[in-house]
């Protein structure tokens, strides 16, 4: 049986992505703050996760063949809400997010070293933020720690793509509503299914198309 780590899987399109792999018959490690039926629940808390924790985690889990990192933890910073008078509450709040969404999936992966064989596949979603060719006037640059946070994702997964064993990619399930979710996560899971060597550092879209 394989065994997949799935970070923030726990709701919407992760819990849809989280059954697919389930009904394909992988053994599942789900961590996040949300249990699902048949998944080995890693729980934490995305408020006061650090290295002891992810420690902890590491530690029960087994050789993987894949990791994959769903999660958006954090508050939606909108760029014109910034306040002078509000400046040390904000910064906490930007580094907490920059922690939780861009430096913890190094450090996991860092210490799971020994349980990532060259053929591992090791995932990031992406999201609008990596499409540096949206309109200048689209208003979705007031999130900007949001997209800068994505971009960041990306940038890791070709660093880790170029120096460490295992095959790391990034996929983009485009923009997401209730009724086409279902079906996203399957596209996106077939996408994962496929991935070999020649896939290693490429960003897909979920049509199966080079996203960036």
């Amino acid at each position: 049986m394989k065994n997949v780590l799935l970070v923030g899987c726990g709701r919407n399109f992760g819990y849809d992505l989280t059954k697919c792999y389930l009904n394909a018959g992988y053994s599942v490690w789900s961590m996040g703050s949300h249990s699902i039926d048949d998944c080995n629940f890693l729980e934490i808390s995305w408020e006061t996760l650090g290295i002891t924790r992810l420690k902890e985690i590491v530690e029960h889990l087994p050789n993987l063949d894949g990791v994959f990192f769903n999660h958006y933890a954090g508050i939606q910073i909108k760029f014109d809400d910034l306040q002078v008078s509000n400046n040390r509450q904000e910064l906490r709040n930007w580094t907490y997010t920059q922690w939780i969404n861009c430096q913890m999936p190094v450090y996991l992966i860092k210490l799971l070293t020994s349980k990532i064989s060259e053929h591992t596949k090791v995932g990031w979603q992406l999201g609008w933020g990596n499409s540096l060719t949206i309109d200048k006037n689209n208003t979705q640059w007031q999130y900007m720690p949001y997209g800068l946070q994505k971009i960041t994702n990306f940038m890791i997964m070709r660093a880790f793509a170029q120096s460490r064993k295992g095959i790391y990619y990034a996929t983009f399930p485009g923009h997401l509503t209730e009724d086409n979710r279902r079906e996203r996560a399957e596209k996106i899971f077939k996408i994962q299914e496929s991935i070999g060597e020649q896939d290693n550092g490429r960003a897909i879209h979920f049509d199966g198309t080079d996203y960036i």
